[in-house]
């Protein structure tokens, strides 16, 4: 849609009658010019008003976009699509007023940025905050009511189900990770496909922010059952650590991890993972689950061996987000 629509005041309307004493005179003859000007203008006026202003607030027009653009009261509840390397700037909120309404998508081939024209503008309580899209990804916002700043009305509306990263076969290395991930994220997955390590070891799972990964803090448990023992581990606070007591280069283990942020506006992640090692002398199966308070916003993750311990073997991880 369009401009936001807002009520129409009629102008020039004669609501006072002139007086008629039931004289036959030329002051009390009836003419079209009058009735015209006082009372048949006014209203066409009016409605033309009306008319053109509802035209304009439906307009649902997609408007795209191949360079850098902010937004103005007149993209209300319009898409802006990203068709090329740009940056969309929310417009002032003071000016687009409470309760506008606008959407971004990234229909480029990377990943564009979204931001704010008024760096004392907020997103979501953030001052001067932006979010970066992926391709084929979509955002809401609308104005808030304290009329400074916007708030997402979901985090990708239109998007498609997910991400994948690149697959990392990287071996001979301590950890494989994964860096500069978008700021929005709220569900991620970390797999893992026939991985072997160089020696026995437990190997872990770490989350970072922007100042580097985050090794302490962490809070959790890992169980595992065997032919022969069914056993646990807690109390490592480095990561969320993958214990089966025999996961080292005549392994192979498969499974994953699952992260999911606990709420919109903290960062306290909360994982749970399915591992199982069908390899090893003693094939076992894993699971187990945790938290985490980063202390800022996620942007990378690791699969971590520990100290002296490499990735080994033909094995390979990735990612998937949300």
């Amino acid at each position: 849609m369009g401009t936001k629509y807002t009520s129409k005041t009629i102008v020039g309307y004669n609501a006072t009658p002139p007086s008629d004493d039931a004289a036959t005179t030329e002051n009390n003859r009836v003419k079209w010019a009058s009735h015209k000007t006082k009372l048949a203008d006014p209203i066409k006026t009016l409605a033309e008003s009306m008319n053109s202003a509802m035209v304009a607030h439906v307009d649902e027009t997609v408007q795209d976009k191949s360079v850098n653009y902010t937004t103005v009261a007149a993209d209300h509840k319009r898409t802006i699509n990203m068709t090329a390397s740009l940056t969309i700037s929310l417009g002032d909120v003071s000016t687009m007023g409470t309760g506008y309404i606008v959407t971004v998508k990234n229909s480029h081939t990377a990943a564009n940025t979204v931001d704010l024209a008024t760096a004392t503008d907020k997103i979501d309580g953030v001052i001067n905050d932006s979010y970066s899209l992926e391709p084929g990804q979509s955002m809401r916002f609308i104005t808030n009511a304290a009329g400074d700043g916007y708030k997402r009305l979901s985090p990708r509306s239109d998007v498609r189900a997910g991400v994948y990263g690149t697959p990392n076969t990287t071996t001979g290395v301590n950890n494989h990770e994964y860096l500069s991930l978008p700021s929005w994220i709220t569900k991620l997955r970390m797999s893992f496909y026939n991985v072997s390590l160089s020696a026995f070891d437990a190997p872990r799972v770490q989350l970072g922010i922007s100042s580097g990964f985050v090794t302490s803090g962490y809070e959790g448990g890992n169980v595992y059952v065997s032919a022969s023992a069914i056993e646990d581990w807690v109390g490592d606070t480095s990561g969320f650590k993958f214990y089966g007591g025999t996961v080292d280069a005549s392994s192979g283990f498969y499974g994953w991890i699952d992260l999911w942020k606990f709420q919109d506006d903290a960062d306290i992640w909360l994982a749970s993972w399915n591992i199982s090692d069908p390899k090893s002398g003693t094939p076992v199966g894993m699971n187990g689950g945790g938290g985490v308070d980063l202390g800022g916003t996620l942007d990378r993750i690791r699969f971590d061996c520990g100290g002296g311990i490499n990735i080994d073997g033909g094995g390979k991880t990735n990612i998937y987000y949300e």
